[in-house]
């Protein structure tokens, strides 16, 4: 097969992967952890995260973590700043994607392991807006190409989908809940009442 073929049936092999994560039965970082093994498996990374920005802190937190080296959990990693200063947060910033062929030389970067030599970071959009970011990283230097920029793009806009999903269902329930707790004989103004108070 030529390169190109090659390429393509990557491409097509890790859609299929995330239609079979996607189906899969689990809670959100469950998703989201196996989109991330199949997003680094198919640029060829060496590490990655999924970072999700918290509405309450305003930055950006640790979701799913996979790769050599990284041996903290990711509740133990320090949230990102939605800055110009780490490809995340300028990706979450201004809603484009970076690829940094050599990291020694890219304009945003914070570096954190001193083995990266390369990385690519891609928006996460929710709903139409950008709440999060994908991150790729490798050892060798320009590791990565426009093609799989578009790819991780592409991985992104279903995560983003997921993500939508699952807060829907959350949100469904949540109202279901307050409507079963409302039931009862008492009249409804009465039930709002004891509900707002």
């Amino acid at each position: 097969m030529t390169q190109p073929e090659d390429r393509l049936k990557t491409q097509l092999k890790t859609m299929m992967d995330i239609s079979r994560a996607i189906g899969m039965l689990g809670g959100l970082d469950v998703i989201l952890n196996r989109m991330l093994e199949i997003a680094l498996r198919s640029v060829r990374a060496d590490h990655g995260a999924i970072l999700l920005l918290d509405p309450h802190i305003k930055k950006l937190v640790y979701r799913a973590i996979k790769g050599e080296r990284r041996t903290k959990k990711r509740t133990e990693l320090k949230p990102n700043d939605v800055d110009g200063k780490s490809a995340v947060g300028w990706v979450v910033m201004t809603g484009k994607s970076v690829l940094n062929p050599d990291v020694k030389i890219a304009g945003h970067y914070r570096r954190n392991f001193k083995e990266v030599k390369s990385n690519c970071a891609v928006p996460i959009p929710i709903e139409g807006k950008i709440e999060g970011s994908l991150l790729v990283e490798s050892t060798k230097p320009n590791a990565f190409t426009p093609e799989d920029q578009a790819l991780l793009e592409a991985i992104t806009h279903i995560i983003g989908a997921v993500i939508a999903e699952k807060r829907s269902l959350l949100k469904a329930k949540a109202l279901s809940e307050i409507l079963t707790n409302m039931s009862g004989t008492e009249p409804l103004s009465e039930r709002l009442t004891k509900a707002v108070v």
